[in-house]
């Protein structure tokens, strides 16, 4: 694994997104194989206050409103601050096999 520091995750979605689920379990077991080098937290909201919290985030990062439309939305986080976009659920995994191998 390339040497890059510790990375904190957020997965941000709503519960009943079988593709938050998804994510969720992929973080956790990635950090829980990496600990020293990956941590993770999830944001969790109810459905209707998904839309609101997507477009907030987005806008924290940087990213339109329209730059990712599905839930979840996943980033890493500094210092409880919105840092780099990583995408959905799909993108989360080709960062973490990428990023985190043995």
């Amino acid at each position: 694994m390339a040497e890059k520091g510790h990375v904190h995750i957020v997965v941000s979605g709503f519960a009943d997104c079988p593709y938050y689920q998804k994510a969720v379990k992929e973080a956790a077991a990635y950090s829980a194989k990496f600990p020293d080098n990956l941590s993770w937290e999830k944001v969790e909201v109810a459905y209707n206050e998904w839309p609101a919290l997507r477009i907030k985030t987005l806008e924290k990062l940087g990213k339109g409103a329209d730059s990712h439309k599905t839930c979840p939305l996943v980033y890493t986080s500094f210092k409880n601050q919105p840092k780099d976009f990583i995408g959905g659920s799909d993108s989360l995994n080709t960062f973490l096999v990428t990023e985190y191998t043995e």
